[in-house]
């Protein structure tokens, strides 16, 4: 039970992580996650695999400083 709990506030802290980045590299993000190719995600949503993989760099960039500024 206490695993479940851990799991969804997880979950919800990763959710709300997640609202800093905008819809398309929130959607890059999550698809990547999934272990999607960059030139798959990019077919996915009609665009390059270099701008999958400067938004994918991007938005990890901008979610390190966010996390490291909750410290």
């Amino acid at each position: 039970m206490k695993r479940l709990a851990l799991a969804a506030d997880l979950k919800a802290r990763i959710a709300r992580l997640l609202t800093v980045l905008d819809a398309s590299q929130r959607d890059i993000v999550t698809l990547r996650a999934e272990n999607l190719r960059a030139t798959e995600v990019a077919e996915m949503l009609g665009v390059t695999p270099g701008y999958v993989r400067i938004a994918h760099h991007r938005a990890l960039a901008k979610l390190r400083t966010v996390m490291a500024g909750a410290r």
